[in-house]
């Protein structure tokens, strides 16, 4: 079911770095370039082999609220809790939202019903690296140098997975990072306009992941191609 997105879910371990395992399971990922296009540059994903059998089966989706990882390996800038689990809230809105365009959304499991559980791991925005000049520190962009001194590019990561909501038998596991363009830096402290941030990263996700949906669904014969 999904590609970069296509997900049975990271719960990540208590020891383990986020991205590299599907929690629960134990399942490691890796690397889906056969979903170029579809999964966002440096994805990581695994897809069970009963998956292709199972999309033919599912006919709607149920995505209960985005949950968020607060161990080992998260990074949330200066937001505060309050604002991550609202980051969170926006994620399930906008994916709930975008595979309602194009699939059956449902509010409960049930036969034919497919559970896509979301783990928001990490916002990282994009902040303005600072270069020497004279005896100053100046920031990159204004010396005209944006690549200067390591200028970080924002990052947003999304975990989850997809499930089989009547067996429980996980399909898909996924970890992806999203870097949306955006025209501001956010300068730190500046909470607002990390979400700001958080929430062009979260649309991307929604949008990213119904391709990947669909591509996945195409590549297994459940969706007619094109």
């Amino acid at each position: 079911m999904l590609p970069v997105v296509a997900a049975a879910g990271l719960l990540l371990a208590a020891c383990t770095p986020p991205a590299t395992r599907a929690l629960d399971a134990g399942v490691p990922l890796g690397q889906a370039p056969d979903l170029a296009g579809a999964a966002p540059s440096g994805s990581m994903i695994w897809r069970s082999p009963d998956l292709g059998a199972a999309e033919h089966a599912a006919s709607a989706y149920t995505i209960p609220p985005a949950t968020v990882y607060r161990g080992r390996g998260s990074y949330f800038a200066d937001l505060s809790p309050s604002q991550v689990d609202q980051i969170a809230a926006m994620l399930t809105r906008d994916v709930r939202t975008a595979i309602g365009r194009r699939f059956r959304v449902v509010d409960a499991p049930g036969p034919g019903v497919f559970t896509l559980e979301l783990i928001l791991v990490n916002v990282t925005p994009p902040r303005p690296a600072y270069v020497t000049s004279g005896e100053r520190a100046v920031s990159a962009l204004a010396v005209g140098m944006p690549d200067a001194g390591g200028t970080v590019a924002g990052t947003m990561t999304v975990a989850g997975k997809f499930i089989d909501s009547q067996s429980g038998k996980m399909l898909v596991a996924f970890s992806s990072p999203l870097s949306p363009t955006v025209m501001d830096l956010v300068p730190p402290g500046n909470s607002a306009r990390a979400l700001d941030f958080a929430e062009a990263a979260s649309e991307q996700f929604a949008s990213d992941l119904v391709r990947a949906i669909v591509r996945q669904r195409q590549n297994s014969g459940a969706l007619p191609p094109g």
